[in-house]
């Protein structure tokens, strides 16, 4: 049996019988993750959409396709269930929260840059921007933004290379 042992219902020197198990074997190579979504958000939720899904464990967030959603929702917390069927490297436990976003609108905008190339300097917004062989920070205005990006609305044109944490565009 491929697994890890989660439970051990045995203790050395006990009588084993094949009514009771004497350990747990769990296969943590695919895992359920289940999401709450609240009463307002449920129409805007649906079978096949993709998730992304963070640990929150400082590493890059998954994405998987919602796979079932309750049809019977819960009293107490006014949400429904939605699962996603992930494929488990070892950075997902079960037991352990995870967030979940889906996108339920999209909109395309002229620029946009990673979200942490945002960096806040003396109150205002700026980007830090090659000049060279240098980085410099330049004042930007900025609109609309998701979980990744945000639109850039002036300060910065097309095409030209800015600093940030995943990546200079």
């Amino acid at each position: 049996m491929a697994g890890v042992i989660t439970e051990r219902q045995a203790s050395l020197g006990e009588y084993v019988s094949e009514q009771k198990p004497a350990f747990v074997i769990t296969d943590l190579s695919t895992l359920w993750v289940d999401f709450s979504v609240y009463r307002r958000d449920l129409a805007k939720v649906a079978v096949g959409e993709t998730v992304r899904i963070d640990p929150e464990d400082g590493g890059e967030p998954i994405e998987a396709k919602i796979s079932y959603l309750s049809p019977i929702g819960a009293a107490d917390t006014q949400s429904a269930v939605a699962r996603a069927v992930i494929a488990n490297d070892g950075r997902f436990r079960p037991g352990l929260f995870a967030t979940g976003a889906i996108a339920t609108a999209e909109q395309s905008v002229p620029l946009a840059v990673s979200i942490d190339a945002v960096q806040s300097l003396e109150g205002r917004d700026v980007v830090f921007v090659r000049e060279g062989d240098r980085f410099a920070a330049r004042d930007v205005t900025l609109g609309r933004r998701d979980g990744r990006s945000v639109e850039v609305v002036t300060g910065l044109k097309r095409g030209e290379a800015y600093a940030s944490k995943t990546a200079s565009s």
